[in-house]
């Protein structure tokens, strides 16, 4: 767990964080939930810590975080089958969710979505169109219009779940955000990162950026330059998501 200024809210927002991937940290997204007063609890998926199929007690809130494997690549990342287990106990349990890429590619195939690989993907940042759903939206009511996030991502969720509300989308991918039971919601781009951890999966996978009509230079430079915008338009989201975590922490010790 993190000791944060918002350590007061300890006890009513505990975030449970999975990461799925070495290379794709919370990033600045931890920055800002503990900001408004969460303290994140870390599970390293990827580095072998077992992930449970329940929420644990006292978890207000999960956020499963992005990474190289597709949502049912089972045979080289073990762990998610019981990640998916996870997010379809937290929906059950109305526990919110915040997915991130693989996170909510995770939560598309968990809750009867289709996933499959995008033609050809996104790199670079980007710039998501709202949908007039996403005004009346606990979370994205607070994003601006147009707001710029960074992508690098190879699938996609091509179908959303049954009963998903499609909040933003970006002209190569249709579902970049969309909302399911009013306790989850999933993002297809990156606003947890900065143009480091960027410029890593640039240089693990030069390729990607090429297939995206980019280059890697252009794709690193282009984050660093948003790095203020971005920060200005998702960290009111990361604030809203601990408010409904907290509003439902508190109703769960009545």
């Amino acid at each position: 767990m993190s000791d944060t200024d918002g350590a007061r809210y300890a006890d009513d927002v505990r975030i449970l964080v999975v990461r799925n991937d070495e290379s794709a940290p919370v990033g600045r997204l931890g920055d800002w939930l503990t900001a408004a007063g969460a303290s994140l609890v870390e599970i390293d998926a990827a580095g072998g810590a077992p992930v449970p199929r329940t929420v644990p007690a006292g978890v207000a809130a999960v956020v499963p975080l992005g990474g190289e494997a597709s949502a049912d690549s089972d045979d080289t990342a073990p762990w998610l089958p019981d990640e998916r287990a996870l997010l379809v106990d937290a929906r059950r349990k109305g526990v919110p969710v915040l997915g991130i890429c693989l996170g909510s590619q995770l939560m598309g195939y968990a809750y009867g979505g289709v996933v499959r690989r995008a033609d050809p993907g996104e790199a670079g940042i980007t710039a998501l169109r709202r949908t007039a759903a996403a005004a009346g939206d606990p979370l994205f009511a607070a994003l601006p219009e147009q707001a710029p996030v960074a992508q690098y991502h190879k699938d996609e969720v091509a179908v959303l779940p049954p009963g998903a509300t499609l909040l933003a989308s970006t002209p190569a991918c249709a579902h970049q955000v969309w909302q399911l039971d009013e306790s989850c919601w999933a993002v297809q781009g990156h606003p947890e990162v900065d143009a480091g951890i960027v410029g890593g999966w640039t240089a693990d996978d030069p390729e990607h950026a090429r297939r995206c009509g980019s280059d890697p230079q252009s794709v690193v430079a282009g984050v660093a330059a948003h790095e203020d915008a971005v920060r200005d338009a998702w960290a009111p989201v990361a604030a809203a998501f601990v408010a409904v975590a907290r509003r439902r922490a508190s109703r769960g010790r009545r």
